[in-house]
């Protein structure tokens, strides 16, 4: 296996070839460690354990790992990615970051020596010479103390959600042009489904949700209804079927509320995935 790690700490060669031994299960000599900038002649490239370093800028992380581990010294299927950043984390005393594939780039998993995983928004420096910075957490890390603790926007975005209703109208109309009316239709039914889903599932599959993105969704909606008069005729029927199905969904497991505008806008979630209601 390969993983591609971040320290929050800076640990020594020593303390990394001791800590990737224990993880892996294998003999320190087992383990080659070495400094991705400097010449690497002298490396043990048969070694089992692989590992190259580079000691990252002050005021941010501590350091980048390339670590590679030989198939028959891996302890199992069981030595993935995030297992090797929770082993290396409990190990050298740190915490560890590792990407949370198939999300955006800057979304990473933060793992701390006692075993919490949380998700960790990553920066990377605008300019060589600048720190990595990690400015927001899903859970306090300690040693992180700058990062703002927060829901990652960026990851409900990505998260995969059903949308049988979205489907069936695209497949029901001739394709659009990007930037045109019925793509924005398209687009608009997108989000409008996906808030209706999440509602469905109690704000499955994270359980949670932003205010600022339910406002979002809510704006999707009031501009699908300046759209609807406003489509080519091949979009109208299977638009306005399209969007009644997803009003009954969204009425269905919303309640009355106050507000003004559309009467989307006049009811509320039967439970509130946020503070402050």
């Amino acid at each position: 296996m390969t993983g591609d790690l971040f320290t929050v700490g800076v640990l020594a060669p020593a303390e990394l070839v001791a800590a990737l031994a224990e993880a892996v299960g294998v003999s320190p000599t087992e383990v080659d460690v070495a400094d991705a900038d400097k010449d690497q002649e002298r490396r043990r490239w048969d070694a089992p354990v692989l590992c190259a370093y580079t000691r990252l800028p002050a005021g941010g992380l501590g350091l980048l790992l390339d670590v590679y581990v030989a198939e028959e010294k891996a302890p199992g299927p069981s030595l993935t990615e995030p297992e090797l950043a929770r082993r290396l984390a409990a190990r050298g005393g740190t915490t560890v970051l590792y990407p949370a594939e198939p999300f955006p780039p800057s979304a990473y998993w933060a793992v701390t020596p006692d075993g919490l995983v949380t998700r960790a928004r990553l920066l990377d420096p605008d300019e060589d010479g600048d720190p990595y910075t990690v400015d927001a957490v899903e859970a306090p890390v300690p040693e992180l103390p700058g990062a703002e603790v927060t829901v990652l926007p960026e990851i409900l975005r990505e998260e995969s959600i059903p949308l049988p209703v979205t489907d069936a109208f695209n497949a029901a109309v001739p394709d659009s042009s990007a930037g045109s009316e019925a793509d924005a239709a398209r687009v608009g039914l997108l989000i409008w489904e996906r808030l209706a889903r999440r509602l469905e599932r109690d704000w499955a599959p994270s359980g949670r949700y932003r205010a600022d993105l339910y406002e979002e969704d809510l704006a999707a909606r009031d501009e699908l209804e300046v759209l609807g008069p406003r489509l080519p005729e091949a979009y109208v029927r299977p638009f306005h079927t399209a969007l009644e199905q997803v009003d009954a969904l969204f009425r269905a497991h919303t309640s009355p509320g106050e507000g003004s505008g559309g009467w989307w806008r006049c009811r509320r979630p039967r439970r509130v995935p946020w503070g402050g209601g």
